[in-house]
């Protein structure tokens, strides 16, 4: 099957700026969970918000650049007459490697995936941070509260008379 060479190229240099731009989310997403950590350290719970939906910007358009990549990839797929013989994108980027020049997609996928598990290992330490702050307010609040109330052994020093009957009933109780 003769493959169109510009119509591969086309969807390769797709490919390429669609992964350019995933890498730089990629970086950016990496430089606020370092921004994350410095806020948990420091207690900054507004700085805290910000960042949160900084990195829900940012994960949404991940998201759609990888629905794009999937497109793209879906074509060339299409296109090189592949069908299910294609598991991944390192894959894809095997079979076509003879065809078209692919360093470069090769490189920004490789880039891509070591930022991915520095990201990784960056939210997993700002999650036990996170954690450990929470630990460490509910210890507090539950010191405070215990200084403001009482023990459950606690009794006052009062006798309270008994309501008991008395060990024998008189003529004046029977009637």
């Amino acid at each position: 099957m003769s493959v169109n060479k510009q119509s591969l190229q086309d969807l390769t240099d797709s490919l390429e700026a669609i992964l350019v731009n995933t890498f730089r989310l990629c970086e950016s997403l990496h430089l606020i969970t370092q921004n994350e950590r410095q806020a948990l350290l420091e207690a900054k719970t507004e700085t805290l918000n910000d960042i949160v939906q900084q990195k829900e910007a940012i994960v949404a358009e991940v998201e759609s650049n990888e629905k794009e990549r999937q497109g793209v990839t879906a074509q060339l797929v299409q296109l090189l007459g592949l069908g299910s013989d294609v598991q991944s994108l390192s894959d894809l980027l095997a079979k076509m490697d003879g065809q078209v020049d692919v360093s470069k997609v090769s490189r920004l996928q490789q880039g891509i995936l070591s930022l991915q598990a520095e990201i990784r290992e960056a939210n997993n330490g700002n999650y036990a941070l996170a954690v450990a702050n929470v630990q460490r307010l509910d210890a507090v609040q539950e010191y405070i509260v215990g200084l403001f109330a009482p023990p459950v052994y606690y009794r006052p020093n009062i006798k309270i008379a008994m309501n008991e009957p008395p060990t024998s009933w008189g003529n004046d109780h029977l009637a």
